[in-house]
């Protein structure tokens, strides 16, 4: 068989067309094959490689004339690619304002990590100049390359019901009464993105569906245009969110714990602040458990969630081991015999800064006294407790001394 030259793509007439239509008797490139299967009524025709086809065959085919129409691209939107994961929404903005002097209407972003994204301007755009423009600067380490966006025929479904069935949404958008557009061609359902994309006969039926309120099995539909470029589609603004589980944390010193968690001013301040970073936490229900479990409140609806998500866990980890290293603990033990009169000095003692300084005691056998808190009030209540237990022992060596007296004086009596 005859080797076959290289043909260029005849839909989209820019790239290669390695791949040959039997139904249509035309070449197409990798992308146009990938888009012609997903419309409805070619979703069947067969497709060869160069390889494959006999050029005697082609050059005898019956010849097809028709009027070729230009693929038709968006004068305003533009896909941006090479996106760094890091890159939050904001930024992105921002960037592309700069580069542009335009301002950016919607960014609407490819699957997980697919570093792609459409944007849409408030103008008109010049693709070239925007690509010369994006490779004088780069973004978080990545320069972004920009192409055309091919006009979309396409809407992507969220939101609906678990029950709610591919014929329905078929049915439902097929239907002009009902949902105000018709002339559906293709639908194709994911359950388990939780998404469908349905495809129109003309673009401005997708975008009409686009403009108005859907309701399905009384749920409220989510409905946005869907650009094929994009692959699977993205929720809202960005990748599918997933929730981070919560964070165990069991390693902090529990008296420590115990004191974040009775002294009303730092729990307030550590509570405010996890807050901030989107963190609730929930202490110990018992003094001699030293379990901290801290959950996250980062939603879908977060802004720049994905990126705040990768960094969730250490920056919480951050925060909170920045409370606990700030407080100092000191122990103390005395002699079980010199328990009692030690505790009535400490329940006679003055602090100075309450707030910042917690006393707790182990009782016998233990007879240990932990100061917890600030360094400064610590060591102020600290030495209080030596000067208590170096008192206490002073009186009860006397005692001792006293008694060891008494004895030694009776025996002399007896003997003399």
């Amino acid at each position: 068989m005859a080797q076959v030259p290289l043909q260029k793509c005849e839909i989209c007439e820019i790239n290669d067309g390695r791949r040959y239509c039997t139904d249509c008797e035309q070449y197409f490139c990798k992308t146009c094959e990938e888009f012609h299967l997903k419309s409805k009524a070619c979703r069947d025709h067969v497709f060869q490689d160069l390889g494959q086809i006999n050029p005697e065959e082609k050059e005898g085919a019956r010849i097809q004339v028709q009027r070729h129409i230009p693929t038709q691209t968006y004068t305003n939107k533009v896909l941006v690619i090479q996106i760094n994961s890091k890159t939050t929404h904001v930024e992105l903005r921002t960037f592309l304002k700069t580069r542009t002097n335009l301002d950016v209407e919607e960014v609407y972003f490819g699957g997980d990590d697919s570093g792609k994204a459409v944007v849409t301007f408030s103008d008109a755009i010049d693709i070239e100049d925007f690509q010369t423009a994006c490779k004088k600067k780069v973004l978080d380490g990545s320069y972004l390359t920009v192409h055309p966006v091919v006009v979309t025929n396409c809407i992507v479904v969220r939101d609906f019901s678990e029950k709610t069935t591919e014929s329905e949404l078929e049915y439902y958008f097929d239907n002009k009464r009902k949902s105000g557009v018709e002339g559906v061609t293709d639908v194709q359902m994911n359950k388990n993105g939780d998404y469908c994309v349905i495809y129109f006969d003309n673009a401005e039926d997708a975008l009409l569906a686009c403009k108005r309120s859907h309701t399905i099995d009384n749920c409220t539909l989510n409905v946005k245009v869907f650009y094929d470029c994009l692959g699977v589609p993205a929720d809202n603004e960005g990748p599918k969110f997933k929730p981070l589980p919560p964070l165990v944390i069991t390693d902090i010193d529990r008296y420590k714990v115990n004191f974040l968690k009775s002294s009303a001013q730092y729990k307030e301040a550590l509570e405010q602040q996890l807050e901030l970073s989107h963190a609730k936490i929930t202490w110990p229900s018992s003094m001699s458990d030293s379990k901290i479990v801290i959950e996250c409140t980062l939603t879908k609806e977060t802004e720049d969630c994905r990126k705040l998500a990768k960094s969730w866990e250490d920056d919480i980890k951050r925060q909170l081991s920045t409370h606990v290293d700030a407080l100092v603990t000191e122990k103390h033990s005395t002699l079980q015999e010199a328990w009692s009169g030690v505790m009535q000095k400490l329940r006679e003692i003055n602090i100075s800064d309450p707030e910042d300084v917690s006393v707790s005691v182990e009782k016998p056998p233990a007879c240990e006294i932990i100061v917890v808190g600030h360094k400064k009030a610590v060591k102020e209540v600290s030495d209080n407790i030596k000067q208590f237990i170096n008192e206490v022992s002073e009186d009860l060596d006397r005692e001792k001394n006293g008694y060891r007296k008494s004895l030694l004086e009776a025996s002399s009596i007896v003997i003399s």
